[in-house]
């Protein structure tokens, strides 16, 4: 680090803003140089605005780093979409191609800052796009390569096959205002109320908007003088909402609760529990005795990822009333959505009509919904519930009709993943590791307290690792 002048900007930042200590001076004199500590590295989500405000360039961004002068660059103003926040950010790009991102000011958002995973993830832009369209052949069930109207054809044809009872249409959280308000639009032509943006599997009321804003505003957190989090870890959901109310932390050393898993949050905090019956708890305890005259309460996504979601919703927004979140002048009550599209979806009201099976469905269109993983697993709990339901029932043709379900999906999940040819082979080979926890004579060997079977002498792990390269291989 030839350039460094020993400023401490860096230092200062990482202890100040982002709340770590893992940066200082090292030696003394002539020999003082800035670095990480022993045994450790810069793991803040925020290291990227170490570059911003190093005055010399002894900090640089290596993506960009030789890559072209700035003169050469367009400067484009824009929005984040990797989260919620709505961080202001400029765009710079050079013949079409996006070469960095910068934060923008706007203090009411982001201030100055932006976190890494807005400043780097534009390598994403540069590979494996879809530019084009492409139409499943029903012989050979791979993608083949169409023009669009090829490609607008064969979705209309389609379209006309299925009733407006058996459509659905699902927006992704990467999705932008226009086009879920044309999806909508298309929709509401063919009589099809089945609209959800919720891909995320979260379940609360959309019947106020106020139960699903953010309504203090971000720099309203500054206000606060006390806040409580139910559901959330801000440090990765919301980084410059966390960053914000590390800010007002330091300035006002304020209590702050959480409800919800432990994590590290860069600031202290007093952890109440961790299930709805501990938020109720506190409510009840405290209801109507809160000193504080600006409560904020922040629910994060995880409050409403729940079978439960909806009681939860109502259980959060009397504790709001009990605790004095919302009063006269003042409501501090606060969602977090993790979505960057979420909020315009529920501004036009993408939302189903009644609750709709996904698997009663012929045609699902979705736009933007670019997260198989998330949509597979909330199918199989949706599957699994209906299982539970019927074995309660003691139906056999409600198990029967659940198991069936969970196997259409779970075929379904193979085929996304890309994992269908493969499949057979593969669960052969964990067949045979299964059988090789026998013992010598051949019978399981079952621990005496739960009789559960355990490995035996002859043991092997199943090797996975070849099918994937199988599956990879088929894919190519």
């Amino acid at each position: 680090m030839t350039r460094c002048i020993n400023c401490t900007r860096c230092v200062r930042f990482g202890e100040e803003i982002a709340g770590i200590v893992e940066l200082g001076q090292l030696n003394r004199g002539e020999d003082a140089e800035i670095g990480t500590f022993i045994e450790k590295a810069v793991t803040t989500e925020l290291s990227g605005n170490m570059i911003d405000i190093c005055p010399v360039g002894a900090l640089t961004s290596k993506p960009y780093a030789f890559k072209a002068r700035s003169w050469e660059l367009k400067k484009t103003e824009s929005v984040d979409i990797h989260d919620a926040v709505g961080c202001n950010i400029r765009v710079d790009s050079r013949s079409g191609e996006v070469m960095r991102i910068l934060p923008r000011l706007n203090e009411d958002v982001n201030e100055e800052w932006i976190n890494d995973r807005t400043r780097f993830a534009y390598d994403g832009l540069k590979k494996n796009r879809l530019d084009r369209p492409y139409i499943r052949d029903e012989k050979t069930k791979k993608l083949v390569e169409a023009t669009w109207d090829e490609a607008l054809s064969f979705a209309a044809s389609k379209l006309k096959t299925f009733k407006k009872d058996n459509i659905a249409a699902y927006a992704g959280d990467l999705a932008d205002a226009e086009s879920m308000y044309a999806l909508k639009s298309l929709m509401k032509g063919l009589n099809v109320d089945q609209l959800e943006c919720r891909v995320d599997g979260a379940k609360f009321d959309t019947t106020n908007k106020a139960g699903y804003s953010f309504n203090s505003t971000i720099a309203g957190i500054e206000e606060a003088d006390a806040i409580l989090l139910v559901g959330t870890n801000p440090r990765h959901e919301g980084t410059l909402i966390n960053t914000r109310i590390r800010k007002t932390w330091l300035e006002k050393k304020l209590p702050i609760a959480l409800i919800g898993e432990e994590v590290d949050l860069t600031y202290p905090y007093y952890h109440a529990g961790t299930t709805p019956q501990d938020l109720k708890k506190m409510a009840d305890e405290h209801a109507g005795s809160v000193q504080a005259e600006r409560p904020v309460m922040i629910v994060g996504m995880g409050a409403f990822k729940r079978d439960d979601g909806l009681e939860v919703h109502g259980l959060l927004h009397e504790a709001a009333e009990k605790l004095g979140v919302i009063k006269e002048g003042w409501n501090g009550f606060n969602v977090l959505h993790t979505g960057a599209s979420r909020m315009a979806a529920l501004e036009m009201d993408f939302t189903p009509a009644r609750h709709f099976d996904i698997n009663d469905m012929g045609l699902v269109y979705l736009l933007g919904v670019d997260d198989p993983e998330t949509l597979r697993i909330n199918l199989l709990q949706e599957e699994l519930d209906e299982l539970k339901e019927a074995l309660a029932d003691n139906d056999p043709i409600e198990t029967l009709d659940a198991l069936i379900d969970l196997q259409y999906v779970l075929d379904g999940a193979f085929l996304s993943f890309g994992l269908h040819g493969v499949k057979t082979d593969a669960f052969n080979e964990v067949h045979r590791s299964n059988m090789s926890k026998l013992g010598e004579d051949g019978k399981p060997i079952r621990r005496e307290e739960d009789g559960k079977v355990m490995k035996g002498p002859n043991y092997f792990k199943p090797d996975m690792a070849q099918f994937i390269k199988n599956a990879k291989d088929q894919a190519a």
